[in-house]
C-alpha cells in the first residue's frame, strides 16, 4: 500500500484529493466528504436522488452525482494518455539519471536546453566514487645500485605451452647495477631454489662479491623455507612486493616483456612453432645482454658488467640454415 495525491480533473476548477492510500486489491473508490470539503474549500449537498459539490466563495457546481442503490457513485471521465517533458529536477538528480556521467557532459546539456535543472552539478556521489575509482600513479621509489650483486631482481614466467625438452616456466635473475639477466628454464616452480643456490655460486665466485637483496614478488616459488633459509644463512635481505602490485617488482616485469616480444619476432621470422621457445628466449637473453640500454647511458648489460665490449662476429639470424662438420668425429673420411 502506498500513499499520494490525486487530482481530479473537474470544471470550472480541479478538485485536489490529499493523502490518498491506494490499495491495489480494493474492489471500490471511497472518498471521505470531510478530507473532500477540508482540502477543496467547498461544501456538498446530498439529497435522496443525487449529491452536488459547490465552491465555497463563488457557489459555482464542481461535481453532480446521481444516487444509485443508496449510494453516490461519481463516475469520472479518464485521462487520455500523453507524454509530457521531464520537470525541473535537481542537479544530482540528472546525474543519476544520466547513468552517472561526468558533470562537463551535463552542465553541457543543461547549457544547451537539452535538460532542465534549478542547480549546478558537483563531484559529491558516493557512487561514482565507489564505482569508478582507480588506482593513483604508482610512484616508484628506486636507488641505483652501486655495485655489482647487491641488489637481484627475480621473477618467474609460465609459458602456455611445454619448450621441447619439457619445460613450462623460466626464471630471472637480474643484477640490479648492470640490468644484465641470467634465465634458467624449469619444468616446474619449485626448481627455483636449486637454479638460485647455483646462480648464487656462480656470480658470487665471478665477481668476487656477496648479493646483499634480494626483490621478488610473493609467489610460493619464492616465499618459502628453503628459499628464506639460504637468505637467513647467507644474510640476504628478501623484500617482495605487496600482493597485486607489480609495479614494486617493475624491473623484472619490464624484463619479462622484452624477452617475450623479442622471443615472439624471432620464432615468427624463422616460422618456427611455439615450443621452440626456450631456444628463442634463450637468444633473445643472450642479445638483449649485449645492446645499449639508455638506462646504462647507452652501454650494454655486457659492457656494465665485464668492462668491455662484447663481441657480434659470429653471430647469425635465429632459425637460419647452418650445415654442422662432422668430419672429425665420423668413422671414415667417407661418411
Amino acid at each position: 500500500m502506498t500513499i499520494g495525491d490525486l487530482h481530479l480533473s473537474t470544471p470550472p476548477r480541479p478538485l485536489h484529493l490529499k493523502s490518498v492510500y491506494h490499495v491495489p486489491h480494493l474492489k471500490y473508490n471511497l472518498m471521505s466528504i470531510q478530507k473532500l470539503c477540508a482540502d477543496n474549500n467547498c461544501f456538498v449537498i446530498f439529497d435522496k436522488n443525487s449529491v452536488c459539490v459547490k465552491d465555497k466563495i463563488s457557489g459555482k457546481v464542481l461535481l453532480r452525482a446521481s444516487s444509485n442503490g443508496g449510494v453516490y457513485p461519481i463516475s469520472l471521465s479518464s485521462y487520455s494518455p500523453v507524454a509530457l517533458a521531464s520537470h525541473v529536477a535537481p542537479g544530482p538528480v540528472w546525474h543519476r539519471r544520466l547513468g552517472h556521467c561526468g558533470t562537463r557532459i551535463l552542465d553541457r546539456l543543461r547549457k544547451t536546453g537539452n535538460i532542465l535543472s534549478n542547480s549546478h552539478f558537483s563531484h559529491d556521489c558516493i557512487s561514482c566514487r565507489l564505482g569508478k575509482s582507480q588506482r593513483l600513479p604508482f610512484q616508484e621509489v628506486w636507488h641505483k645500485s652501486t655495485s655489482p650483486l647487491y641488489l637481484i631482481h627475480s621473477d618467474v614466467w609460465q609459458s602456455p605451452v611445454l619448450s621441447t625438452s619439457g619445460f613450462k616456466y623460466y626464471v630471472l635473475f637480474i643484477d640490479d647495477f648492470s640490468r644484465f639477466t641470467w634465465l634458467y628454464p624449469m619444468s616446474r616452480k619449485s626448481e627455483v631454489v636449486s637454479h638460485f643456490k647455483n646462480f648464487k655460486l656462480m656470480v658470487e665466485n665471478l665477481f668476487n662479491s656477496k648479493i646483499k637483496i634480494f626483490q621478488s614478488d610473493g609467489g610460493g616459488e619464492f616465499d618459502n623455507h628453503g628459499m628464506r633459509e639460504i637468505f637467513l644463512s647467507n644474510g640476504i635481505l628478501f623484500r617482495k612486493s605487496c600482493p597485486d602490485t607489480p609495479e614494486q617488482n617493475g624491473i623484472a616485469e619490464r624484463k619479462h616483456k622484452h624477452l617475450l616480444e623479442l622471443t615472439r619476432t624471432m620464432l615468427l621470422e624463422a616460422k618456427m612453432p611455439a615450443n621452440f621457445w626456450v631456444d628463442a628466449v634463450f637468444t633473445a637473453t643472450y642479445i638483449i645482454n649485449r645492446l645499449p640500454t639508455p638506462n646504462l647511458n647507452g652501454l650494454s648489460p655486457f659492457e656494465k658488467l665485464f668492462h668491455h665490449s662484447p663481441d657480434f662476429s659470429f653471430m647469425r639470424v635465429f632459425g637460419c640454415a647452418c650445415f654442422p662438420n662432422f668430419i672429425a668425429t665420423s668413422a671414415n673420411k667417407l661418411s
